[in-house]
């Protein structure tokens, strides 16, 4: 037989009623906060910080800016390669210099001419070739590359539909895109080498964990050697992401400045910031808390917002395992705490007492009841 009011004393009624609206409160004023403009780079953070088995599964829904982390968290051992991967890279810069030297060639008169009207002052310069920045086939940062040029192109192609730009438009646009393409090439070489012994070290660390695996065990030195190589490596990139980040920062600024007067601002600019599967995850997760927190606090489907919150409440502390060593367990005993009160809300259907569940039931209640004197 199911619990009815009958069964549950007044105080008994009153602390599952406190304690309903003690979680939605608690849920509703959180997800409120997943509103504000750099919460984004906390869930970044958060799912970044992820460990234990389904750490990677967390992991991947933030990759960083252009996939950044995905593309060089990558163990490697840079000490040598194979003779298809040199010769091919030997291909390349071969091909790649003769490129250059075509372009510098072809702006040597073009120079000279503009040196000729700097010294006359008629006339207006000739604009020189920028060079359409390559980057090579099995370098450490290649792939990261390529992918930042793949998504700048995406969006300077929006950008151009949305301004509705004229052919003018379009090629400033283009020479914004090849200068910040050039700068992008320029800084990505200059940290090659940082790059190599970042995944070198990955590479280290990863033979330092088949080690200790094969071991059949572990020791508490080496776990804490693990874990700060671990820190240490997940915010070596971070300067290499800003440093990006400021380079596309500009691009759009340039970009921006030849939107003509007729585009709308809002279309403009959200070309420039498509939408990535953070942000997703991001406004499933706010609506996920803050509805399952109204719902709880005002007494409406209160076993399935339950339900939905002690599941949202376990994914959070799937991402930080208390038996993993150094996992973050600060929250875990008020979390586990939770996820236990909110079951027991759901079991009970706490929204019969002073919630529109209990509205609903005793309406529906009454029908029956009138169905049935009939």
């Amino acid at each position: 037989m199911g619990t009815t009011k009958a069964q549950l004393g007044g105080l008994t009624v009153l602390c599952i009623v406190l304690m309903r609206l003690a979680a939605g409160y608690h849920f509703f004023s959180e997800g409120m906060k997943k509103f504000e403009p750099d919460q984004i780079k906390k869930t970044e953070g958060f799912l970044r910080g992820a460990t234990g088995p389904m750490g990677d599964y967390f992991n991947s829904f933030a990759p960083g800016p252009h996939r950044a982390y995905e593309l060089l968290n990558r163990p490697h051992k840079w000490d040598s390669l194979a003779e298809e991967e040199e010769a091919e890279i030997n291909k390349w810069q071969g091909e790649y210099s003769k490129y250059l030297a075509e372009v510098r060639n072809r702006n040597k008169p073009i120079e000279a001419k503009n040196k000729e009207i700097a010294k006359s002052g008629e006339g207006e310069p000739d604009e020189l070739e920028l060079v359409d920045t390559q980057f090579p086939p099995h370098g450490s940062y290649g792939d990261w590359a390529r992918q930042i040029v793949a998504d700048w192109e995406g969006q300077l192609e929006e950008f151009a539909s949305r301004a509705k730009l004229d052919d003018q438009g379009q090629h400033l646009a283009e020479r914004a895109y090849l200068r910040a393409k050039i700068k992008l090439g320029q800084y990505l070489e200059s940290i090659e080498q940082e790059v190599e012994e970042y995944q070198h070290e990955l590479w280290r660390l990863e033979e330092l964990k088949h080690e200790v695996h094969n071991e059949g065990g572990s020791l508490p030195y080496m776990d804490d050697r693990i874990a700060d190589q671990q820190r240490s490596a997940a915010a070596t990139p971070l300067p290499w992401i800003a440093e990006v980040g400021a380079i596309e920062k500009r691009l759009h600024e340039d970009l921006l400045e030849l939107a003509p007067e007729g585009a709308e601002p809002e279309k403009v600019v959200a070309a420039l910031h498509p939408t990535t599967e953070l942000d997703q995850v991001n406004t499933i997760v706010t609506w996920v808390v803050v509805g399952s927190g109204a719902l709880l606090f005002v007494g409406l489907f209160t076993r399935v917002a339950a339900v939905v919150a002690a599941g949202f409440l376990c994914s959070v502390i799937a991402t930080q395992p208390p038996w993993v060593y150094g996992a973050n367990t600060q929250f875990f005993y008020y979390q586990l705490f939770e996820v236990t009160g909110l079951l027991l809300l759901a079991a009970v259907g706490a929204g019969r007492w002073l919630g529109i569940d209990g509205l609903i039931g005793a309406c529906c209640c009454g029908e029956k009841c009138e169905t049935k004197t009939t």
